[in-house]
């Protein structure tokens, strides 16, 4: 990773350098290859300011600055604010990849649908708690005609819950 460190109206210390380096280095458990790590370390009358730019290999960018009395809080602060982000876009990442597309079925690995092994019932409640996509109701009794499988209502979402078993 490129790591530049950038020091405005203040003198430049190699400890201040070597913090915010150590400190940028915790993101890494998240992004694995971040590109390049921009700091800009910097005093506006008694606060001190510091701003953080990530850039990805994937062109994604993540910001953040902070301003407190306390250089060494200020670069704390900051990378928790990165953190979070990182962990929120991680996030949204992970549950993108383990959601199926919509209105895709179960496959085998062989990419075959797999056999529905519920026999029908008719008693309400004692279903395998399958559910259906939400979609309009004449789609839906479409749908559920189509499949074979007998549905015993809707969820509050509007969702078909599968009865059969």
């Amino acid at each position: 990773m490129q790591f530049a460190v950038t020091f405005r109206h203040m003198e430049p210390t190699e400890a201040l350098k070597a913090y915010a380096r150590e400190r940028m280095e915790r993101v890494r458990k998240y992004l694995p290859d971040p590109i390049s790590c921009h700091v800009v370390l910097s005093t506006e009358r008694h606060n001190h300011r510091i701003d953080v730019s990530f850039q990805l290999h994937n062109g994604l960018s993540i910001a953040g600055h902070e301003t407190t009395e306390n250089m060494y809080s200020s670069i704390d602060l900051v990378i928790a604010k990165i953190e979070r982000q990182v962990r929120k876009y991680k996030g949204k990442l992970e549950g993108m990849r383990a959601r199926p597309p919509r209105g895709a079925r179960p496959s085998s690995a062989s990419g075959k649908p797999l056999p529905c092994r519920a026999k029908p019932s008719l008693t309400p409640g004692s279903g395998c708690g399958r559910i259906a996509a939400p979609r309009r109701i004449s789609s839906t009794i479409e749908v559920i005609v189509g499949c074979g499988r007998r549905y015993d209502g809707f969820t509050p979402s509007g969702r078909a819950r599968c009865n059969s078993r």
